[in-house]
């Protein structure tokens, strides 16, 4: 049977963790002591099927359109100069939401600006690591059954009740990590969710991870999907341009879809727009 530390040596480890000063600490020094810290815990390894689709939105800058499905990607290596939530410099991470709608709340695009959003879907089965998504998770019906699957796991896993409090402990711990605001200038804020990303983006047969939506109080999806997974497990298949505009007879903000490009999508040639098609279940009034 399996030696489990004390409960006093894993809260030791966390708060170990916890106090580690970000602004000093590099994230490799982080990423060592988490991997000390989660070595006697169990996480949720889900196989998302074929077909599943997910969401990226950017705002045109000066409304101007883009031109190559490489700018709704992840951005270039030389591009990213600043640690985000699960990246390094230089790192390309493509961060997806499980809906348009999500992905627009994460985005927070002004009345009146212009915005384009790349849908895809995954084109084979993908392995992502659950952080804390379906223990809130409210809109992606299909994850729901992981919830009581993750439960009967880690009960038999622990097979003791403070144990399993000493999990649950440990991942609201990096729910919060993952779900923290950060100021433009406090991104060292940053390392600890870079350092677990990192962690677990080196786990065998993992391709990603999922986190709770910020913006959807933790009921919706966000994916963080390193640049070689990405190729390899999504494909783009339909862009919508939109523009935010003001429904005053509602008081609400809402969209206005103008155009599209929907045949054909390929990285290597530029995005042909035309006249908009239909899209169902993409976005909500704020």
């Amino acid at each position: 049977m399996k030696k489990f530390p004390l409960k006093k040596e894993v809260l030791e480890s966390l708060n170990r963790f916890k106090s580690m000063d970000t602004k000093t600490a590099t994230i490799d020094e982080l990423e060592k002591e988490f991997m000390k810290l989660v070595t006697n815990f169990s996480f949720v390894l889900i196989s998302f099927p074929k077909g599943i689709k997910s969401h990226r939105i950017r705002i045109n800058e000066g409304q101007k359109d883009f031109s190559q499905l490489s700018e709704l990607w992840y951005p270039p290596k030389k591009a990213i100069r600043k640690i985000g939530r699960c990246n390094d410099v230089e790192e390309q991470i493509l961060y997806l939401a499980g809906g348009g709608h999500t992905a627009l709340k994460e985005t927070n695009p002004p009345v009146g600006s212009l915005i384009t959003c790349i849908e895809c879907e995954t084109i084979k089965k993908i392995e992502l690591i659950d952080i804390g998504a379906i223990k809130y998770i409210d809109r992606e019906q299909y994850l729901k059954q992981y919830s009581t699957i993750h439960k009967n796991i880690l009960e038999n896993h622990y097979q003791d009740n403070e144990l399993f409090d000493l999990d649950n402990m440990l991942k609201e711990f990096i729910i919060e990590e993952f779900t923290r605001k950060v100021d433009e200038n406090n991104e060292h804020l940053y390392k600890k969710s870079i350092a677990i990303s990192k962690f677990f983006f080196k786990a065998p047969g993992v391709n990603g991870i999922l986190y709770p939506s910020i913006k959807s109080d933790l009921k919706e999806l966000n994916y963080a999907i390193p640049a070689v997974d990405a190729d390899k497990y999504f494909k783009p298949i339909r862009v919508d341009v939109f523009k935010m505009v003001y429904v005053e007879e509602l008081e609400k903000i809402g969209l206005t879809l103008t155009k599209g490009s929907y045949d054909e999508l390929n990285f290597e040639k530029p995005i042909k727009y035309s006249a908009a098609k239909p899209i169902e279940n993409w976005a909500k009034l704020n």
